[in-house]
C-alpha cells in the first residue's frame, strides 16, 4: 500500500511537470532584439536538488528532469491529450465516484465536478517507446514486456538512441556504487535487478536487447502498476557517453545531453 501511495503522488507530480507546472520560465526576461544576448532566467521554484534521473525523488527536481530526459512511457493529464497520443488508463467522467471527487478536492454536488476530475486525471502514453509493449505471461509466473523503441530519437550530440541505451541507463541506476535513492521503488520488480544492486551480477538479467530497437523486459510477476514505473525519472534514459563513471564526464549533470526528435529538427 505504501508503494502504491508513493507512486500515485509521484505520477501526479510528473504529469504536472510534463504539463508545464513548476518548469522554468523566462516571462520576465526582456524579448530578444536579435543576436546573442545575456539574460536572466527566472524560475517559479527553488533550484533542483539534482538533475540526475537516478536520484530525482522530489517535486523540486521532477519538472526539470522531465524536460531534459525521457523514458519509455510518459504521464499526461487527460485535458492535454490530443488525437493520436495513443494514451491509456484515462477515466471518463462517469467513472468517478463521489469518494473519488472528494479525494481530488471536488464537490460531488457540483454538476461539472466529474468532468473537471476527468480533465485532471492522469493517463499514460508511449514516449521513447514506439507503441505499447506486447505482454507475455511465462510458465514460471514471470511476465515479459517487449518494447519497440522509436528510431527518430537522438541525443543532442547527434547520437541515435537505441535499446542498448535504455538497458545501460537502468543498469547504471541499479549499480550499488551509484547509490540511487529511488532504485528500490521503481526497478526492483525486474528479474535480476536486486542481484545487480547487490553486486551478485554485472547486468540485470531481465533486461535483454533483442536488436537495436527492440527491448525485452521480464518482471517477477503480473503487476498492473509496473508499466507506470516507466514514466518515473529513475527509468529515464541518460547518455552513456556523458554519464559513464569511467569514460564519461565529471559533473556531467551540469550540462546534460538532452534528447530530441530527429524528424522535428530535420530540414
Amino acid at each position: 500500500m505504501k508503494r502504491l501511495i508513493v507512486m500515485v503522488l509521484a505520477f501526479a507530480m510528473l504529469a504536472t511537470a510534463c504539463s508545464g507546472g513548476g518548469a522554468p520560465t523566462d516571462e520576465d526576461t526582456p524579448p530578444s532584439t536579435g543576436g546573442s544576448q545575456a539574460g536572466v532566467l527566472r524560475m517559479n521554484s527553488a533550484d533542483p536538488s539534482t538533475l540526475d534521473p537516478a536520484f530525482c525523488g522530489d517535486t523540486g527536481c521532477a519538472p526539470f528532469v522531465s524536460e531534459i530526459f525521457s523514458g519509455l512511457m510518459t504521464p499526461i493529464l487527460q485535458r492535454n491529450v490530443t488525437e493520436g497520443d495513443n494514451e491509456r488508463f484515462c477515466r471518463s467522467a462517469d467513472e468517478f465516484s463521489d469518494e473519488d471527487l472528494i479525494q481530488m478536492g471536488f464537490d460531488p454536488a457540483d454538476p461539472d465536478a466529474r468532468q473537471r476530475a476527468a480533465d485532471e486525471d492522469i493517463c499514460l502514453m508511449p514516449d521513447i517507446a514506439a507503441d505499447w509493449p506486447t505482454k507475455t505471461v511465462n510458465a514460471d509466473g514471470t511476465v515479459t514486456f517487449t518494447f519497440k523503441i522509436r528510431e527518430d530519437v537522438m541525443f543532442h550530440n547527434g547520437r541515435q538512441l537505441t535499446a542498448e541505451d535504455v538497458k545501460w541507463s537502468w543498469e547504471r541506476a541499479a549499480n550499488p556504487r551509484l547509490g540511487s535513492s529511488t532504485f528500490e521503488l521503481y526497478l526492483t520488480d525486474i528479474v535480476g535487478a536486486w542481484e545487480r544492486f547487490r553486486s551478485q551480477a554485472d547486468e540485470i538479467s531481465g533486461v535483454q536487447v533483442i536488436d537495436e530497437f527492440t527491448l525485452a523486459v521480464t518482471i517477477d510477476g503480473d503487476k498492473p502498476y509496473w508499466i507506470w514505473n516507466l514514466a518515473y525519472p529513475t527509468t529515464f534514459v541518460v547518455d552513456q557517453v556523458q554519464a559513464d563513471p569511467v569514460k564519461g564526464l565529471p559533473n556531467w549533470t551540469a550540462n546534460p545531453t538532452t534528447m530530441r526528435n530527429r524528424s522535428a529538427t530535420a530540414g
